[in-house]
């Protein structure tokens, strides 16, 4: 398994719609996906939301 590392300065607005999307569509193709941004808590908080359905 490939991993990816996701670099981004704020997780603020539509960068964190876009990391969303890149973090999903990554993991959809088998990668396993490091986000590196401050505001780490959200995309962890958002990652447990749609793993739970």
């Amino acid at each position: 398994m490939k991993t990816i590392a996701i670099i981004d300065n704020s997780a603020k607005g539509h960068r964190l719609y876009h990391m969303q999307q890149f973090v999903i569509s990554l993991s959809e193709l088998g990668y396993k996906v490091v986000c590196i941004i401050p505001e780490v808590h959200l995309i962890k908080s958002w990652m447990e939301k749609i793993t739970q359905t």
